[in-house]
């Protein structure tokens, strides 16, 4: 399959090998079928030299006088939905945007069938298509940002004080099921745990992952530099390494780190058949295997956010001072070849 993001988290970076620290509780096992083995053992694939545009133009499904960094971009199959902080978007290739009124906040995520967030100190549910909010719990404070897998949901919660934890609903009530030592700097649902970046005092980081039901979380071994701003769910955790440029493909129990790229800035991205690349010179698709060159998409320059799915890949690109483009290209079923 071939192609013819918002902390979005915002769009995220790691040097190193990984491992397990703890054994009480095992993660959701790898989509991927590769060995386990140690990030020392993974040969690193040259640099990529990207391929020439492939001309053809995307489509732009949205324009909007706000500010490209702030709104959450999300992709159900051939459905776009940008989520701003007043309003939900559904948007159609070839159909006419349909916008629900809804005071979503900072931080909104999207389930299989509802949108889930913040407001007036509850969280809400309103469903994708069209409806009336439910009010599902109280929440006095506003959290960083919701994460989703499924139907289940999970939250990031900073206290005025700087004190980050991991919360959920049990009983309809609140529940910490992770408390930080430190920062926590990236967060992710795969299956029923919780995937974070979680940065100490000193500067040291490490990646954790815990069950949404709560248990002992799981650590890979400590890191140092810039940390992932990003982790994209797909089977595997994916994330972009700043420190060195490279991209990597992260098993859930923290045991195989595989680096799928190096030498090609990927950031802000998102992961679906193909990896989906933001970079200076344009949108780039970037297959999982490694060694694998990029090939640009478009030459779009300043893009913000990015999803995808197997059936098309949108973006968002800040046009000027608070004006944003919502932009897609449909995935394609096939294997061209580069443009010469």
């Amino acid at each position: 399959m071939r192609v013819i993001r918002g902390l979005a988290w915002t769009a995220i970076a790691l040097a190193g090998g990984c491992g397990r620290q703890s054994s009480r509780a095992d993660p959701p096992a790898s989509a991927s079928t590769l060995p386990v083995t140690s990030v020392s053992a993974v040969s690193r694939p040259p640099p990529p030299e990207p391929h020439a545009p492939t001309g053809i133009e995307p489509t732009v499904l949205l324009t909007l006088p706000i500010s490209a960094y702030a709104p959450f971009l999300f992709v159900d199959q051939g459905v776009v939905y940008l989520l701003t902080r007043q309003a939900a978007y559904r948007l159609v290739p070839g159909e006419e945007p349909v916008q629900t009124p809804l005071d979503l906040g900072i931080g909104p995520a999207m389930t299989e069938s509802s949108f889930v967030y913040w407001s007036k100190g509850a969280i809400w549910r309103a469903p994708k298509a069209g409806g009336k909010p439910r009010r599902v719990a109280s929440l006095s404070h506003e959290p960083q940002r919701f994460v989703t897998s499924g139907e289940q949901f999970a939250w990031l919660d900073r206290t005025d004080e700087g004190k980050f934890t991991i919360q959920t609903l049990a009983g309809g009530k609140p529940k910490t099921i992770w408390s930080a030592l430190g920062d926590i700097d990236a967060v992710t649902m795969l299956q029923d745990w919780v995937f974070f970046v979680e940065r100490e005092a000193r500067g040291a980081w490490r990646f954790g992952g815990v069950r949404v039901a709560g248990g002992e979380p799981t650590f890979s071994t400590p890191h140092g530099g810039r940390t992932p701003a990003l982790l994209v769910p797909f089977g595997d955790l994916y994330y972009y390494d700043s420190n060195t440029i490279e991209i990597h493909r992260l098993s859930p129990d923290f045991l195989t780190d595989e680096i799928l790229s190096r030498e090609f800035i990927c950031s802000p991205f998102a992961v679906s058949v193909q990896i989906y690349c933001a970079h200076v010179a344009g949108l780039f698709e970037l297959p999982k295997q490694p060694k694998s060159s990029p090939v640009r998409l478009t030459d779009t320059r300043v893009i913000t956010a990015v999803a995808a799915s197997s059936a098309l890949v949108a973006w968002l690109r800040d046009t000027g001072p608070d004006q944003l483009a919502l932009e897609m290209l449909p995935v394609l079923v096939g294997t061209p070849q580069p443009a010469p």
